[in-house]
């Protein structure tokens, strides 16, 4: 819920990249609903066939993904962080696209 609302606001800031747009909007939510139906359904599924392990990755991925998201709503709406927590998600951030980029290449690659 954070992330939709600081998300939100940040879309209604006079000098935002992206300006509120409805659409864009909905996507959103469907999709922010849809990762919590994922983990409502496939967490306990994971666990009761015994990847405890695997389901704690899945939703510490997410967990992660939201704090990157709301922290970068929060720097373009001018909340100031401690230098080193800002160095380390822009660390983090960096990683994950690296690990994105990577499995982009991989599957262009083998198509």
């Amino acid at each position: 819920m954070f992330d939709i609302l600081t998300g939100s606001l940040k879309a209604w800031k006079t000098d935002a990249k992206r300006h509120v747009n409805s659409t864009k909007g909905l996507n959103g939510l469907a999709k922010h609903s849809l990762i919590l139906a994922m983990i409502a359904f496939l967490y306990p599924i994971l666990a009761a066939m015994g990847l405890e392990t695997e389901a704690n990755i899945f939703l510490t991925y997410f967990i992660y993904q939201y704090g990157v998201s709301i922290m970068e709503n929060l720097d373009v709406l001018g909340v100031p962080f401690p230098m080193p927590i800002r160095k380390k998600f822009e660390k983090m951030a960096s990683r994950s696209d690296e690990f994105i980029k990577k499995d982009e290449e991989k599957n262009d690659k083998t198509k």
